[in-house]
């Protein structure tokens, strides 16, 4: 039962955790990606199973997307289920906007409820409890909505963004604001679970990475489908201390 306890409060560190270094002021900033062109995916609930290890503790777990947006607004909410654990769900509300996503509000649910709101209109977000606000640079992103941001933009214009291409995004974690840069690794062929979707249960997809540029930052490696406009169909969060979170697409069902 000890166990037990210990292991649900790091799964709740670890799970899409706020980069504490996130408050750290960044010796030098990369350029932050700018475009206009976006093609959003269509309202859909993406299913997951999920394989994961916190502090020597694995575990296996289901967990859902679900993504709404009507062309004006959108909502993306991302849900895991850990047997004897609990439920964790992060939700990113929003605007569409012709410079991408621009969140509004972005919401932690784990025994407790921890926000992020966004002041669009005076650029600033600020957050529960004593974080102080930040400034919001241009088509600034939570660290879920950044995903869906990528996907618009890549499902847009592709060819702009061969291998070896990065995109940086100042991204707004529970407790701060910092840039996430990807790199855009290339084409790579991935198993799924659920052989039905795709032949033999794999699929094409474009892989990008998020590389820690400081020791305490979380490395984040995502796997976008071309023929599902770009979703993730992967997605590995790894910790600087080696805890882990994989989610692969197990099927799709409309919202």
């Amino acid at each position: 039962m000890q166990r037990r306890r210990l292991a649900g409060v790091a799964l709740g560190a670890a799970l899409w955790r706020g980069s504490v270094s996130a408050l750290a002021a960044e010796a030098s900033p990369p350029a932050l990606a700018h475009a206009t062109a976006f093609t959003f995916p269509e309202p859909v609930r993406l299913l997951y199973a999920l394989d994961g290890e916190v502090k020597k503790f694995n575990y296996q777990a289901q967990g859902e997307l679900l993504w709404t947006q009507d062309g004006q607004h959108y909502e993306a909410r991302l849900q895991i289920n850990v047997p004897l654990l609990g439920q964790r769900a992060r939700t990113s509300t929003g605007s569409i906007t012709p410079e991408g996503l621009a969140p509004l509000r972005f919401v932690d649910t784990w025994r407790k409820q921890v926000a992020v709101d966004f002041d669009q209109a005076q650029h600033r977000a600020s957050f529960s409890g004593d974080n102080p606000a930040v400034a919001l640079e241009p088509a600034a992103q939570d660290q879920l909505s950044v995903i869906l941001h990528i996907a618009g933009l890549l499902a847009a214009t592709p060819s702009r963004y061969p291998p070896g291409s990065t995109l940086a995004l100042q991204t707004l974690g529970l407790h701060g604001a910092e840039v996430w840069v990807f790199t855009v690794d290339g084409a790579e062929k991935i198993q799924l679970p659920n052989a039905t979707l795709g032949q033999a249960g794999t699929m094409d997809t474009l892989r990008l990475t998020r590389t820690p540029r400081q020791a305490s930052d979380q490395k984040v490696e995502l796997w976008l489908a071309p023929r599902m406009a770009y979703l993730p169909v992967r997605l590995k969060i790894t910790q600087a201390n080696g805890d882990f979170i994989d989610q692969r697409l197990r099927g799709v069902e409309a919202p």
